[in-house]
């Protein structure tokens, strides 16, 4: 008996042949990947959350946000080092190590919208400390007015949350091994997925030919 490229899908009935895998792959190909598109489009939303990375928003200004990048961290690199006291680093918190860290990440584009919102509550908080009646171990001044530097300080960090550090960054090269890491794998399970629904389209085409 000659072998056949397809075999029926009648249930409790089994005839001869095999699948014409040639052709379903074929098949496959021609479908429409839509949890593929699904599955790429929540990963990059995720990313773009975290990193504050948009290919569609920061072609055009990411040189301007270099430059704003580095003059920021600058000054709190420069802030911090000058007023960094090495014998009390052994306390619970020191500002002026948070300083360099959140410059340092800010500078090279690490996770800079994480460390531009930390910024932004820490200075804030400080702002709005002397309005409490509460003055923070950490605070740079003791006044009981709402401290200028802070506010400002608070809002250069605000800035750079929204709009994130631009295309040269570290961010943008994390952002892109993720995205194409996701693409890799939502690539294979679109494919698996595929297949498997054109060896049904193919089998039940070729048992209605048999009816």
């Amino acid at each position: 008996m000659a072998d056949v490229k397809v075999i029926s899908v009648n249930p409790g009935k089994k005839t001869i042949g095999a699948l014409n895998f040639e052709f379903i792959e074929k098949v496959a190909r021609t479908c429409r990947p839509v949890g593929k598109v699904i599955h790429n489009q929540r990963v990059k939303s995720i990313c773009n959350s975290i990193f504050g990375i948009n290919r569609s928003t920061t072609n055009v200004g990411s040189s301007k946000l270099l430059l704003i990048r580095i003059i920021t961290a600058a000054f709190f690199l420069t802030l911090g080092i000058f007023n960094l006291d090495v014998s009390s680093l052994s306390t619970e918190f020191n500002i002026h190590l948070f300083n360099i860290v959140v410059g340092g990440m800010i500078l090279l584009g690490f996770f800079a919208r994480i460390a531009s919102i930390s910024g932004f509550l820490l200075y804030a908080y400080i702002a709005i400390a002397p309005l409490l009646a509460f003055t923070p171990p950490f605070a740079v001044t003791s006044e009981t007015i709402p401290d200028i530097a802070a506010i400002s300080q608070s809002l250069l960090f605000l800035f750079l949350a929204i709009t994130g550090p631009g295309r040269y960054c570290i961010d943008q090269l994390i952002r892109n091994r993720i995205l194409r890491i996701a693409k890799l794998r939502s690539a294979r399970r679109a494919k698996r997925k595929n297949l498997r629904e054109a060896e049904v389209r193919m089998s039940y085409k070729a048992w209605k030919a048999d009816i």
